[in-house]
């Protein structure tokens, strides 16, 4: 599972978590961020990275999120 989560000072991160099959306990989860937010554009632009959907395809996901509250994004994620 993707999830965003952020510092106390509001800085939006993604990250993964995986459960057991029961969805009881977890099994793993990231050390840090998944996705950081590119270099800001323009002045004024948040520093968030938030996710938004993923989709499973043929080799892992696409991960659709947004940065900085406006620039839609899309990452490979492999699972090899």
């Amino acid at each position: 599972m993707f999830y965003n989560g952020a510092t106390a000072s509001a800085q939006w991160r993604i990250g993964w978590i995986a459960f057991d099959r029961d969805y009881t306990h977890v099994v793993a989860r990231s050390d840090g961020p998944l996705i950081l937010p590119v270099a800001r554009r323009r002045e004024g632009d948040s520093d968030i990275a938030f996710a938004a959907s993923s989709v499973r395809v043929a080799n892992g996901s696409y991960l659709y999120y947004s940065v900085a509250d406006q620039y839609v994004m899309r990452a490979t994620l492999s699972s090899d």
